[in-house]
């Protein structure tokens, strides 16, 4: 059973009621700015089962007087079973088995929670005689929804203290549970009970140091209540109540209680609770099948919050292997958790990453968009250049230079025509991308003017600038970096020859001027425009490739049919 899908009506910052989110039975990845939305979508698959607020709250302020709640699709196939298996009573899950619907071999449960009655959760149910469809409260209150759905949430604003919490909806208050689920039967156990009993009894110890307390309390009550009688009683406790009562005690040298130790201590221990809790549950769904298996909804905020990126990638490979049995849902600023997942996904075609880029434009058309561009360059596993290209649109001299590398594996294949194989260089680039059979779009076809130190020849100087296509700039310049500090030299050189170049030709005064200006620099833009380019030139060369333009004609400058 997995969340196939989730529609937001005009739920916080998503207007409207066409905010539709498609899920990965396996793992689902959010990227983009602050204020995106990511969070957002967190917050709605954990209102759906339990609201963390007056659903007022959740309210997007502009849209007064219209539709607002969020619905959930359930889907799979065993849905039945995860209610069979579950906490819900048997009436009340035979009541919500009604509600499915099955499509194409595959159970769904489309599940509301409206913000205007936000305790109440209402099921798409078909009327048996007019075969109509209506969300209706078929639970009355919503535990034996919320029973049945529960994700475990790990909020960007949760402290090591969350993480570390003894509750038994906690990290590490699960893990303890998890490792002591055989006390309550253990003879260990019952003998405790028994020595509880000795003591807080009605005729134990603890109930006899009471009894003039109890006789007291009655005799002022009865002055108001003349047939009544107060005493004090004591349930025996659950072995699960202990567990709240417990303390992380760390010893550095010191042992102390761990809220006292500094906070990168504390977020260690915060970050070996999350993985023992990743290798918990991965054991767990190992032990039982598929179809056994209770299932697990996990959903993490921001985890690269806490975390060194090398934790950050033992992180993302964790969470992989939990998405093989079990639904995740990841927001993210870190390209270091989306590579370790790409990595380790790649390893496991049925588990593809699903990868949610969000706008912070909130008035866009496709505000969300599902991401298909990565793996260019290497299928399957991108680079960390590329991930911050793709994801966070953050232009890097490291991708600009794969892509640039690429480019030349392409040109390096191609066939030549009057000039040998050889000659097809670095700088045949700028004449390939400019050549009319290439197609490069006009607005991609910026050139820049870069000081060149290869025209120092040992007997003076030739004509140091080159007019490069912008990607061709960029990487010499990167390539190159020591090339401009030969420019005063080439200045000298034809203030004392007169303004000429080697081999007697003038230098023409413009050229001089642009000479001095020239600094060999791109800018932010300069490097995002090249990306842009060169991706739209590699799959321009695949297209060439099966037309079969792959030869290079040097004296015509343009590509010809092999």
């Amino acid at each position: 059973m997995y969340v196939k899908k989730l529609k937001l009506a005009n739920f916080k910052s998503f207007k409207g009621e066409n905010n539709i989110f498609e899920f990965s039975p396996h793992i689902n990845y959010f990227v983009g700015n602050n204020n995106a939305g990511k969070s957002t979508v967190i917050e709605a698959l954990e209102f759906m089962s339990s609201p963390r607020a007056d659903g007022e709250t959740y309210k997007n302020a502009q849209c007064e007087n219209q539709p607002c709640y969020v619905e959930l699709t359930l889907a799979g196939n065993d849905i039945e079973d995860q209610l069979d298996k579950s906490n819900v009573t048997a009436a009340k899950a035979k009541t919500i088995k009604k509600c499915l619907i099955t499509k194409q071999n595959e159970q769904y449960l489309i599940v509301r929670r409206d913000l205007s009655d936000y305790k109440t959760v209402k099921f798409l149910c078909k009327d048996t005689e007019t075969e109509e469809s209506s969300f209706e409260n078929v639970t009355g209150i919503d535990k034996p929804f919320t029973t049945f759905f529960s994700p475990t949430v790990f909020h960007a604003t949760d402290t090591p203290d969350d993480v570390l919490d003894f509750g038994t909806r906690k990290i590490l208050g699960t893990l303890i549970g998890a490792k002591t689920k055989d006390l309550a039967s253990s003879l260990e156990w019952k003998q405790f009970l028994q020595s509880y009993d000795d003591v807080f009894s009605a005729t134990g110890s603890y109930s006899e140091m009471l009894k003039e307390l109890n006789k007291s309390l009655s005799e002022y009550t009865r002055e108001q209540f003349p047939s009544v009688t107060v005493s004090f009683a004591f349930d025996k406790p659950e072995a699960s109540s202990f567990i709240k009562m417990g303390k992380t005690r760390v010893d550095d040298g010191v042992e102390t209680d761990l809220d006292q130790k500094g906070t990168g201590l504390q977020r260690a221990v915060a970050f070996a609770a999350l993985r023992e809790y990743a290798h918990v549950i991965g054991d767990h769904t190992q032990d039982d099948s598929k179809t056994n298996a209770d299932n697990l909804f996990l959903c993490v905020d921001e985890p690269e919050i806490w975390m060194h990126p090398k934790a950050q990638k033992q992180l993302a490979k964790t969470l992989v292997t939990i998405s093989e049995t079990n639904q995740v849902w990841i927001s993210t600023h870190s390209p270091y958790i989306l590579q370790g997942a790409f990595v380790s996904s790649d390893q496991n075609t049925e588990n593809p990453v699903n990868l949610l880029v969000f706008s912070d434009n909130h008035d866009a058309p496709n505000r969300v968009q599902k991401s298909t561009n990565f793996g260019k360059l290497h299928p399957g596993t991108p680079s960390l250049a590329e991930i911050t290209y793709e994801a966070f649109q953050i232009p890097t001299i490291e991708y600009c230079m794969e892509l640039f590398e690429s480019l030349c594996i392409y040109e390096s294949t191609m066939n030549t025509r009057n000039g040998s194989k050889d000659s097809l260089k670095i700088d045949s680039i700028d004449d390939i991308l400019k050549s009319s059979s290439f197609k490069l779009p006009k607005e991609y076809i910026i050139c820049k003017k870069r000081f060149d130190s290869r025209a120092h020849k040992k007997s003076g100087w030739k004509n140091p600038i080159t007019n490069e296509i912008l990607p061709l700039y960029v990487r010499n310049i990167n390539d190159h970096p020591e090339s401009i500090s030969e420019k005063a030299q080439a200045i000298d050189y034809f203030t004392k020859h007169n303004n000429k170049y080697l081999g007697g030709d003038p230098v023409p005064p413009e050229a001089l001027s642009e000479l001095e200006k020239i600094d060999n620099t791109y800018t932010e833009e300069d490097l995002e425009k090249a990306i842009e380019i060169l991706l739209w030139a590699i799959p321009r060369c695949q297209e060439l490739i099966q037309e079969e333009y792959w030869t290079w004609d040097f004296k015509a400058k343009d590509l010809i049919k092999n």
